[in-house]
């Protein structure tokens, strides 16, 4: 744990708590990507805040909800400027812990004309986010309405997170982005909504024939919708929901019989994709 204390939220109870990612996005676009070994000019550049876990709390949070965000950015510029930037949009930043062991997380993206980019990603400080940042950040993480986990900081860490959530009787919201292969089964028992693409369903979910974690009981449980505007699958004890407002390719799955408290009332907007750098003040 490094640079991380309550600061006076220890006792506060927010309505989300996101445990992920903080990138910070360095974004140049011009005419085409550039070949190898090749420089070319580009037209505009700009400086964003991304990162999976960033985005969702700060989107969380203009809609209404108090929010927190536990992770680790680096002790640079970036990292004092990721801070500022929550603390205008209304997050505690009581669970941001710094370190001068990593740089903060940053992706280099190039864009063209036509929409097509090319993008590294450095995830940095963002893989020092561990299990004690979690004891640190116990009340709030098991004291809030929601929980929010997804894969961009290492998944032993967004696995147990969820798990002291879900005992606590958190509702536990999993995006499993980006995708890995053969998750931990505990993943799927943790979650109370497993909310995933297409692809990343693909990805994720154990088929048979591919993996010794395939059960016929996680088939059932997490069942994929392949058109949200057309099929709609609800099995014993699985509720799925698919708005007609939902792109093509969404899943969004919730265990048990009922909706989570909160969830319905919420926009469906909370559920679209998230643009990138989303987090960005303007």
């Amino acid at each position: 744990m490094e640079n991380m204390s309550c600061r006076g939220s220890c006792a506060a109870v927010f309505d989300v708590v996101v445990v992920g990612s903080c990138m910070t996005d360095l974004v140049s676009q011009a005419p085409r990507l550039p070949k190898a070994g090749e420089t070319i000019h580009g037209h505009k550049f700009f400086i964003g805040y991304g990162g999976k876990g960033a985005n969702q709390c700060i989107q969380a949070g203009r809609l209404g909800a108090k929010t927190a965000m536990v992770c680790k950015v680096g002790k640079d510029y970036f990292g004092d400027s990721y801070i500022l930037n929550f603390k205008n949009n209304g997050v505690s930043t009581d669970f941001v812990g710094q370190t001068d062991k990593a740089a903060t997380g940053a992706a280099s993206i190039i864009v063209n004309d036509q929409g097509e980019n090319a993008i590294v990603i450095v995830a940095g400080a963002n893989l020092l986010l561990d299990s004690e940042d979690l004891k640190a950040a116990a009340h709030p993480i098991t004291g809030a309405r929601v929980l929010l986990c997804q894969l961009e900081v290492r998944p032993a860490t967004s696995l147990e997170a969820l798990r002291m959530a879900h005992s606590s009787g958190v509702k536990t919201v999993f995006n499993p982005a980006p995708a890995v292969p053969d998750l931990d089964p505990e993943f799927y028992s943790n979650s109370d909504v497993f909310c995933c693409n297409e692809p990343e369903w693909e990805s994720s979910i154990p088929r048979p024939n591919q993996s010794p974690l395939y059960s016929q009981e996680l088939e059932s449980r997490y069942q994929k919708v392949t058109d949200p505007w057309r099929t709609k699958t609800s099995p014993a004890g699985v509720r799925m929901s698919s708005p007609a407002t939902w792109p093509v390719g969404s899943s969004v799955v919730l265990r048990g019989e009922a909706v989570p408290e909160g969830f319905a009332s919420l926009s469906s907007s909370i559920l679209e994709p998230v643009q990138h750098s989303l987090c960005n003040p303007q």
